[in-house]
């Protein structure tokens, strides 16, 4: 049952403060009768009383019976130390106003002390005598009013996910899935949750740090080392990629930029696996990566970190949050960060600034503005990886650079939205938001791999890469998003619904306010080969003054909107039934080729069973609507490229909701992919058939949570058959059909898990230990050479300590322990990426 409160009256609060006095003593001496007199160790940091009595009870092993609202809006200097459960209640509530009684050896309740009893500095100390009557000014007697709270669930609290003190492994709730208050346990779909506490602890800085946790996601072939989409990933084994850039969503707004996302003021990463068109519109069929960003609160919280590691990394990190006004009605957030890094990669390196301001007005109890800025400059160069010599990804050094030294690749961005929520009644509420984004590039040159590699050990050009010339100073990307929701909540017979009524519209422009420059080998300018076995940089031969001019400016626009609804029925208290449609019109006009229009009607249905409390089982069918098709067709116009999924799974909630797992079989087809036309001439004239297809086809099992109170853990595991069923080259042949999707392992696994030492003796101290496995991956979807599998093992050392109001923590990670050689993913057609080779962070964090 949820640790918050039920609603009462003016004249119910009344009655429920004058409690009588009679009662007062018989709570005040009865306090300690029946409480645990063993002392155990407690860390319970600095927070609101409600999350600290919630922690107290969960470390304890007990229930409590909460009088409601009483400790709304207080904080409590924590616990450290070794003390009894007495003790443990009296320092949490002193100069709160309230005390507590055991009901039994594991029940307590606490309620409010009266006002003109002293203030006690110990529980047990005797109060001032006083009259027992309890005049509420009617004549009539309050009997006392509490909602139990099990001590296991903090989880029922709204505002304990977002509590900065929140150490859980877990969430309960997400709406990326079904956009509404909808527990992922009740949920007849696939998502996942990588919250910040599993962020802090791996110390991880890039989005495939935290992806890593996350069954059935991998990099994509361009998703390392500073490249053009260093954010890119695979999920069931198809991209997330949009257009050629990072994509995500961000607080469930398409967000596309050039660079890399910055994790300085992520809450937690939510990962819906399959065809989400139905809520978000053209999407690859995979899924979605949405990033919750950290929300103002109520209570002040401060944080300053400082990262050091391996390659000269520097990474500062400032958090602070809380009320600006009295009554809490208007609060704020600011998140701060500072990046600067070296790679193992030669003349690579990364640059990183970031700011991002919220803030949140409660204009009443009903309704809510949000208002969010981000700001991020990041410089980098862009990497494609290392070439495939004789088949074999890892003939040259893994620090062999390909390009030039002087390359060049950096961008700023720009973000902003408005959020206004309104709640009608306690049935209907509504949520409209308005986003605007711009990217841009500030400057990109590159020497980039242009031709054909001499791979014959007996040639006298053998390991000479052939290179080409690009420079593309500027271009402007803006993005618009608004949505509106509205949920409501009625019955009809016997039939509990939650109807969600929504639209969406998106936006985006690509223009290009200066133009580039593109060459290719053999043309005048004679950008320089480079021999990648003995590489010689500096671009001699090369004749700038020979460069063609540049090219037109190139702009493109794509135009997204659409109208959905969604009925989510409880057919009974076990069954559940969840409905759904979509209209969607895109469109997509790329410089002066004639705009392309797709409409789409997208459909979703899941049914989920609970057989018995702790256990649901459920089944989907999803739709989904993608990418717009390119080429020519001989009647009509091309169609977009649709996918279909079915998916059955088993959810599980253990150890009071502490743990939860959850096991999904699915299969995902990917169809209306464009190939060429058999006539050879028609193709040549790009002429295409819409019967490409690709599926996969998997089962993946994802679990996290805390075992014990000392001992959490994320821990997945995926098995993923995705291949090309149906192809066709140029030449009329089969092309890729049967042949295994680039970068994505039939078996991959990883396992995380930390433990905490302080009831052992080792007050402060905690470690953790982390296993990344992955199979064998084709390189590329010609399937011409294999990324070898790998073992990567993870470490962590941590020791906090309460200094004042403070909390001080040192930490210290390594990343590939052993020190394996091994490649994050394919870089493309005959490259590969490979991965940092064993690295170090340390961290020193003051929060209070």
């Amino acid at each position: 049952m949820s640790p918050t409160f039920l609603p009462l009256t003016a004249g119910q609060m009344i009655k429920l403060f004058a409690l009588p006095t009679l009662t007062a003593l018989i709570l005040l001496n009865s306090a300690t009768t029946l409480a645990d007199g063993n002392a155990r160790q407690y860390d319970i940091p600095a927070q609101s009383l409600n999350n600290a009595l919630m922690q107290f009870a969960a470390d304890s092993d007990l229930k409590l019976l909460l009088t409601a609202d009483t400790v709304r809006g207080m904080t409590t200097n924590g616990l450290d130390g070794s003390m009894t459960q007495a003790q443990a209640l009296s320092k949490l509530l002193q100069g709160s106003g309230m005390t507590y009684r055991f009901v039994d050896a594991k029940t307590v309740t606490l309620e409010p002390v009266p006002s003109n009893f002293k203030k006690m500095a110990v529980v047990n100390e005797k109060p001032e005598p006083q009259s027992n009557k309890n005049d509420t000014g009617d004549g009539q007697m309050m009997p006392k009013v509490t909602v139990e709270a099990d001590s296991a669930n903090p989880y029922d609290d709204p505002n304990w996910a977002t509590d900065p003190y929140n150490t859980d492994y877990t969430r309960p709730n997400s709406t990326t899935a079904t956009k509404t208050d909808t527990p992922i346990f009740d949920t007849p779909a696939s998502i996942q949750i990588v919250p910040r506490q599993v962020i802090k602890d791996q110390q991880a800085i890039t989005m495939q740090d935290a992806l890593n946790n996350v069954s059935g996601v991998f990099a994509d072939h361009s998703s390392q080392g500073g490249s053009f989409a260093p954010d890119t990933f695979l999920i069931r084994g198809f991209p997330t990629q949009n257009t050629g850039f990072t994509s995500a969503y961000r607080d469930g707004y398409l967000s596309i930029l050039g660079g890399s996302f910055s994790l300085a003021n992520v809450e937690q990463f939510e990962v819906l696996k399959g065809p989400a068109a139905f809520l978000y519109g053209r999407l690859e069929p995979g899924g979605l990566i949405n990033i919750v960003s950290k929300r103002p609160q109520a209570l002040p919280y401060y944080s300053l970190q400082q990262q050091f590691g391996s390659y000269n990394q520097f990474r500062t990190l400032a958090d602070a949050t809380g009320p600006l006004t009295h009554d809490g009605s208007l609060a704020y957030r600011l998140n701060f960060e500072y990046l600067t890094s070296d790679s193992f990669r030669d003349f690579q390196f990364t640059d990183r600034k970031f700011l991002a301001p919220s803030l949140t007005w409660r204009i009443s109890d009903k309704t809510a503005v949000d208002l969010d800025f981000l700001y991020q400059n990041e410089a980098s160069r862009p990497d494609p990886g290392l070439p495939v010599i004789g088949g074999k990804p890892d003939a040259l050094p893994k620090n062999r650079w390909i390009g030039e030294p002087t390359d060049r690749f950096s961008t700023e961005y720009y973000a902003t939205s408005v959020t206004l929520k309104h709640q009608f009644t306690d049935d209907w509420k509504a949520a409209g938001r308005f986003a605007y984004t711009k990217d841009i590039g500030i400057d990109n040159f590159q020497i980039f791999p242009a031709g054909p590699l001499d791979e014959n050990p007996n040639s006298p050009t053998y390991g000479v890469l052939q290179r080409g010339y690009f420079n593309f100073p500027d271009s402007v990307r803006d993005t618009y998003f608004s949505t509106i929701n509205i949920t409501g909540k009625f019955k009809t017979a016997w039939l509990d619904h939650t109807l969600l009524i929504g639209g969406d519209y998106f936006n985006r422009k690509v223009g290009d306010s200066r133009t580039g420059v593109f060459t290719l080998p053999g043309d005048p300018d004679n950008t320089p080969p480079l021999n990648l076995f003995n590489p010689v940089y500096g671009m001699a031969g090369f004749d700038a003054s020979k460069l063609p001019p540049p090219f037109d400016p190139f702009d493109s626009k794509q135009d997204w909107w659409g109208i959905y609804l969604q009925d989510q029925i409880a057919i009974t208290d076990k069954l559940q039934l969840l409905l759904g449609g979509r209209f969607d019109e895109a469109s997509l006009q790329q410089g002066t080729d004639p705009e392309v229009i797709d409409r789409e009607f997208s459909q979703r249905y899941g049914l989920l069973y609970h057989p018995v409390p702790w256990l649901a089982l459920y089944g989907s069918y999803a739709e989904g609507f993608n990418a717009a098709n390119s080429g020519r067709v001989l009647t009509g116009k091309p169609a977009p490229v649709l996918s279909q999924q079915y998916e059955a799974g088993i959810k599980g909630e253990w150890f009071d909701k502490r743990l939860n797992a959850s096991l999904a079989f699915y299969e995902l087809t990917k169809t209306n992919v464009s190939v060429p036309v058999k006539d050879q001439k028609l193709a040549a004239r790009g002429f295409v058939d819409l019967v490409g297809e690709a599926r996969s086809q998997g089962i993946e099992l994802d679990v996290a949570g805390q075992v014990t109170p000392d001992f959490r853990l994320i821990a997945t595991y995926s098995l993923t058959d995705a291949v090309t069923t149906n192809d066709r080259d140029d030449s009329g042949g089969l092309g890729n059909t049967g042949k295994r999707l680039a970068a994505v392992p039939r078996h991959a696994g990883s396992f995380w898990g930390t433990y905490d030492f302080s009831n052992l003796g080792a007050t402060g101290f905690s470690s953790g230990l982390g296993v990344y496995v992955v199979g064998k991956r084709a390189g590329n979807n010609e399937n011409t050479y294999d990324l070898p599998g790998y073992v990567r093992l993870d470490a962590m050392l941590k020791y906090s300590k309460k200094v004042g109001l403070s909390t001080v923590s040192a930490q210290f990670n390594v990343q590939n322990l052993l020190d394996k050689d091994y490649f994050s993913t394919g870089g493309g057609s005959g490259y590969a990426i490979p991965a940092s080779p064993r690295t170090f962070l340390g961290s020193i964090q003051v929060e209070f």
